[in-house]
């Protein structure tokens, strides 16, 4: 294998298995969820998030006691307990859950999303970015809603998302493709599917087109049929499902700082001469700085707020 020239690590192809799998039903999960592995963290982080959910789900009934409250107890995010330097809540409240619902779309979404990742980055690097993106997910929303209990693992997964967006800037920019104009049409196409999805019309399918045509043209030679399927499927659910149902019913400000810093991790781990681009030097270290400076910039904004210290329950 090469060395990859964007992330220092081997070279793999953005949206398919490397390696050719060893059953037919493992190459349909690899096309949506590529590099796909049983022996795996993300696996065993989708395995954690459905076992603390039902472990929780059984207390609160045995013990009669009201479900969020447990929730805080176990470690969910609740900004006055900051007063008491209780962080832990920021990482720990990424593997808890509100609801049936809310547990399976962010499992659903890990398992498309996180694979590739791990894989690329390894196992330290990817356990970086899933801690960095949950906490300072927690961190602004904690700022805009001092007062307000949150949990769940979507600020990490809108992380996932961040490096994905860099992923397919490198790989558009390496493959000389006009990286810029390139991927404002494919986030644009992105954009659209939020919008209307559930809403199926031209202005959806045109976008769904638009989006695989441009996935299809980022994904290394392979069989015809299998960079269609894989360019569709990919449009769909990178794009289409779980941003609609991220931008609709979650927490904005914490998916937003997540996505931010999944967005500037990932430009740091990307090697000084990668091709296509200039030095990049620079910019690491600016970011470098804005990382430094964002949980700086939140903790101010906290204390400006004037939270006090209380109990939940």
């Amino acid at each position: 294998m090469n060395r990859d020239q964007s992330f220092g690590t081997i070279s793999i192809p953005i949206d398919y298995a490397p390696t050719k799998p060893s059953t037919p039903w493992l190459g349909l999960i690899q096309i949506v969820c590529p590099h796909f592995a049983f022996k795996s963290l993300s696996l065993l982080f989708i395995a954690l998030n459905i076992f603390i959910y039902f472990l929780l789900l059984i207390i609160s009934a045995s013990a009669d006691v009201r479900y969020n409250c447990l929730m805080y107890y176990v470690g969910a995010s609740f900004p006055p307990a900051y007063m008491r330097l209780q962080v832990h809540r920021l990482v720990v409240s990424a593997f808890l859950h509100f609801g049936l619902s809310h547990l399976w779309h962010n499992c659903l979404a890990s398992f498309v999303l996180s694979f590739e990742p791990e894989y690329v980055l390894g196992i330290k690097r990817f356990l970086i970015l899933y801690a960095l993106t949950a906490s300072y997910g927690i961190m602004l929303t904690s700022v805009v809603h001092p007062n307000a209990i949150a949990a769940g693992a979507s600020t990490s997964i809108m992380g996932l998302y961040g490096y994905r967006l860099v992923r397919i800037v490198v790989r558009a920019k390496q493959m000389n493709k006009g990286s810029y104009p390139f991927v404002l049409l494919l986030l644009v196409a992105s954009t659209i599917l939020v919008v209307t999805i559930g809403k199926w019309n031209i202005y959806t399918l045109c976008a769904l087109v638009v989006a695989s045509v441009i996935n299809f043209t980022l994904i290394d030679k392979t069989s015809i049929a299998l960079r269609v399927v894989t360019a569709v499927v990919r449009s769909y659910f990178d794009f289409g499902f779980f941003l609609a149902f991220i931008a609709s019913k979650g927490d904005a400000y914490g998916h937003a700082g997540g996505l931010v810093a999944g967005i500037l991790y990932s430009v740091t781990q990307l090697d000084d001469d990668t091709e296509g681009f200039g030095s990049l030097a620079l910019l690491k270290k600016w970011v470098g700085r804005v990382m430094i400076a964002y949980p700086i910039g939140c903790v101010i904004g906290f204390l400006i707020r004037g939270v006090k210290y209380r109990a939940f329950c």
